[in-house]
């Protein structure tokens, strides 16, 4: 059979079709398969890989809902921003731009029922500027947005550095911590504030398991003892420095620069990634499993 000729409705049908740009309603988000008429979509339903994907989807719905949603306004604001920048844009046609993209997530799968309920709650949540006209609800990135973030980085950036020149101490030790004694590995076992010394125990090479009390501060500190850098993934504490006393996972290591990347694992920090410390202001925590 030779094929149809430019522009006749079986042209355009296959085209659409080859494009994978068909009807919504024949369409099944959980196991992302687009069928091609209503009798297709019935088969699909009534076979046994989309019962699976129900049966885990009806055991954490709110789970696949919010996954869906969120690559829903990933997706949209990626295009909204990559294709209209700061200008100012109807919402339908960024979504219609969106929606001709062959593997698109579906609106229906979202939290949103609707376009304008999409949009309505981009403008409550700040991740846009939303208006409503005649024609409809216009979208588009704010300006003053992104120059207010970056003015808000500096400051952070700036206060940062600030407590990081105050909050730094010659006396780092703390208890739980590994410290490396010259060339021998030693545990910080107690401290004696009121004498300013400490108790320590070697945990490795020929006098492994011996206990040294009395050693003052100053000695271990400054002659001693070194802070202990763990592997990749492994849990630290931040001993100096503006995050002093934070509990840290080690991220990455520059071993030309002698500094590391962490990120805080407690606190109200939790989750924030601090680039370039020094080795001596982390060290590796005693007796921890991750």
């Amino acid at each position: 059979m030779g094929k149809h000729e430019v522009g006749t409705p079986k042209y355009i049908a296959n085209k659409i079709k080859a494009k994978g740009l068909q009807k919504l309603r024949w369409y099944c988000q959980m196991c992302q398969k687009q069928c091609r008429d209503e009798n297709g979509f019935k088969c699909h339903m009534m076979s046994e890989s989309h019962q699976r994907q129900l049966l885990l989807f009806a055991d954490n719905a709110d789970k696949y809902i919010d996954e869906f949603s969120q690559e829903f306004e990933d997706g949209y604001l990626e295009l909204l921003k990559r294709q209209f920048g700061t200008k100012r844009v109807h919402a339908n046609r960024v979504y219609q731009d969106y929606i001709s993209q062959r593997h698109h997530l579906h609106m229906n799968s979202t939290q949103w029922e609707t376009l304008t309920d999409f949009v309505k709650w981009l403008g409550r949540e700040g991740k846009c500027v939303v208006d409503e006209s005649e024609k409809g609800w216009y979208v588009h990135k704010n300006k003053v947005e992104r120059r207010k973030a970056s003015a808000l980085d500096d400051i952070i950036k700036y206060e940062e550095s600030k407590k990081k020149r105050t909050n730094r101490n010659d006396f780092w030790l703390v208890q739980g911590i590994i410290v490396k004694v010259v060339e021998l590995f030693a545990t910080l076992k107690e401290l004696d504030e009121s004498k300013f010394c400490a108790t320590i125990e070697l945990s490795s090479g020929p006098l492994k398991g011996r206990i040294i009390d009395k050693v003052e501060y100053e000695d271990i500190c400054k002659v001693h003892l070194q802070t202990v850098i763990p592997a990749l993934g492994r849990p630290v504490l931040v001993v100096n420095g503006a995050y002093r006393g934070y509990s840290a996972t080690l991220k990455e290591l520059d071993e030309r620069k002698f500094c590391v990347t962490i990120e805080i694992s407690s606190g109200p920090l939790k989750g924030r990634i601090i680039d370039k410390v020094e080795y001596e202001d982390i060290c590796k925590v005693h007796n921890v499993d991750v």
